[in-house]
Parts: C-alpha cells; structure tokens; sequence
C-alpha cells in the first residue's frame, strides 16, 4: 500500500498536477498520451506554460473549477487542456458540457477535454479523452526506471505507483460473503 494515505479525487489530482509542473519528463509523457488519445500526433516537444489545480472559469454566469488546466506549447502551437478526475463522485450537473463550452470559447492551437475516472461515468457531454487512473501507470513506471535507485525521485515514484494501482485495484474474485446465498 502507497505511502499516500488519503485516495480522495482532490489529493489525487493535486499529486498529478505536482508532478505534471515538477517534472519535465513526465509532463511530456502525459502530454503525449492525452493528445495521442485525442488522435493527434505524439509529442516531439513540450513547454509548460502553465498547469493548475482548480482552475476558475466562468461559464455561462457559472463558475467552475476544473481539476487540472494544462496551457503549453507543444511542438509548434499551443495546446490548452482541462482534465477532469473522479474516484468516486460522479459529474456535477452539467460540469463536462460547461468545460467544453468555455474551451470552444479559448484561442489556441489544440483544446483538448480529457477525464480521468476510475470507472467511466455518463458525462454530459463526450470528452475528448477518457483516461482512468491506471493509464498513468506506465508513465511512472518509465519515471521509476529512470530515477536514481534508493533515492527519494525513486521512492516517490514508487509511491505514487502504488497509490495510482490502490485507486484501480484489481479484480480478486468474489468473496464467500458474496457467493454464500445460504449463508
């Protein structure tokens, strides 16, 4: 079990932003995916410009507060990004369809809508991206493989491994408190 004791969505993309801002390499990584996902080329180059946690936007009178909100130039243009995380709540009223309205409202090169959930809820309107939490496992495997072995770049990835298979933990099979009908 993950160091990370707290697995509520608000922590976990807090440690996502974290280390989208702090380290270069993953960032691209993420990046990549996201924009693979979405059916656009991967990546060659990636300058952050900008990623926040709860981010303001107003929509239509409302306001919102996006998870994460990635401004960046990659390649040659700019790409804006909102992601949504869930674990275990499910969508505020509307909240995709808001995000989506405010990005079609933005100027930039590629906007791109991405989620990452645990399981795939019914949004309100289709992301461009569905991530779940698991996606990111080989993205911090690769950070793993390359961090210095018994340093702490090392044990903080291993960690935030851990943590991210904690949030999708898999299938074990019925329990006998299941499957005992008689009982």
């Amino acid at each position: 079990m993950s160091d990370f004791k707290l697995f509520d969505e608000n922590f976990s993309s807090s440690l996502l932003a974290f280390v989208i801002r702090l380290s270069p390499d993953f960032a691209l990584r993420f990046i990549s995916l996201v924009r693979e996902k979405a059916g656009k080329r991967p990546t060659a180059a990636l300058e952050l410009a900008e990623c926040e946690r709860e981010y303001t936007i107003t929509v239509e009178g409302r306001v919102r507060r996006p998870d994460i909100y990635v401004d960046a130039k990659v390649d040659e243009g700019r790409l804006l990004c909102l992601i949504e995380a869930k674990i275990k709540s499910g969508e505020q009223e509307n909240q995709i369809r808001d995000y989506r309205t405010w990005l079609e409202q933005q100027s930039a090169d590629e906007k791109i809508l991405a989620t990452i959930a645990r399981y795939r809820p019914d949004w309100s309107a289709k992301p461009d991206v569905e991530l779940q939490w698991v996606d990111l496992v080989p993205l911090v495997q690769e950070s793993i493989a390359t961090a210095h072995p018994g340093g702490f770049e090392a044990m903080f990835w291993s960690q935030f491994k851990q943590h991210l298979e904690g949030i999708m933990s898999k299938f074990e099979g019925f329990t006998s408190y299941f499957y005992d009908v008689h009982g």
